[in-house]
């Protein structure tokens, strides 16, 4: 799994990772990047941590606006890692 961590000091309810004004961005060459090991086939995710949780971000979502309804706790993003890391494609 390749992860990319940004951080908002404050819980919101909407963002966007492209409006630097509004959110920690992903820069143009964070973008090519994530988008380039996406499209290898890579599994790929931008975690975006908040004091009460977070967010995962897959699928390319990392590229559009993005509507934050619900919060992953910690725990939550955490069993997601691990789950992934813990799995038969690490394994191998």
């Amino acid at each position: 799994m390749w992860a990319e961590y940004k951080y908002f000091p404050t819980d919101r309810d909407s963002f966007t990772l492209l409006k630097p004004e509004k959110t920690p961005k992903l820069s143009r060459p964070q973008q090519h990047w994530l988008n380039s090991r996406y499209d290898e086939g890579r599994e790929v995710v931008v975690i975006v941590g908040m004091p009460n949780g977070g967010v995962i971000l897959r699928d390319k979502a990392w590229m559009h606006a993005v509507e934050v309804e619900c919060l992953l706790s910690r725990k939550e993003i955490a069993s997601y890692i691990l789950t992934f890391c813990s799995g038969p494609l690490f394994l191998q």
